[in-house]
């Protein structure tokens, strides 16, 4: 039901779930970030729509509206993803059941969020500050994605039921980031 894609990702929320301690895995828990860009210091992924507001659908849809690069002094960026409700309906779940990844460019988690409940057109950010030199020959984006457990769909709770898994993912390259630096 889910492909291929989906077994890391279950394999991942597993071990999160069971292991108590995010200290224990390496993962940090990440706070949730309110803050007012600096414009000229921001990178937005180009390519990509800007997802604003519900989108007029009858249904919870929760997304990553944005993934972004903030230069906050000297070699320190903040990467930030931006999770809303961009459906009609509140979305409501269980503990557990959804987590918010944000993963280096191997896709090694570097930080995750869980959350039970957005309601429709709400949001909240949460996000991570890295050294960045940009003129490292190995440098790797950062992407942001939400999970859901293998079940989400079938526990009788159509208040949980993400009505457009596309939007569940973005990311940010390097280069994206490099242009901060010019």
């Amino acid at each position: 039901m889910f492909g291929k894609s989906f077994k890391p990702a279950v394999a991942a929320i597993a071990l999160l779930i069971g292991a108590g301690n995010a200290s224990a895995t390496g993962l940090i828990q990440l706070e949730g970030v309110q803050m007012q860009p600096n414009l000229p210091d921001l990178v937005v992924r180009p390519n990509l729509p800007a997802i604003s507001g519900a989108i007029g659908i009858n249904c919870p849809a929760p997304a990553v509206r944005s993934m972004t690069a903030h230069r906050i002094g000297g070699d320190m960026v903040r990467i930030v993803a931006e999770i809303a409700n961009i459906g009609g309906v509140n979305f409501q779940s269980g503990e557990g059941q959804q987590l918010v990844t944000l993963s280096d460019g191997r896709g090694r988690p570097v930080g995750y969020r869980g959350f039970v409940t957005l309601a429709a057109g709400d949001s909240f950010t949460f996000s991570t500050e890295r050294r960045w030199n940009p003129a490292s020959e190995f440098q790797e984006g950062f992407s942001a994605h939400i999970d859901y457990a293998p079940d989400i769909f079938i526990d009788a709770n159509p208040a949980n039921d993400d009505c457009r898994m596309g939007d569940n993912a973005r990311s940010i390259t390097p280069a994206e980031i490099n242009a901060l630096f010019n």
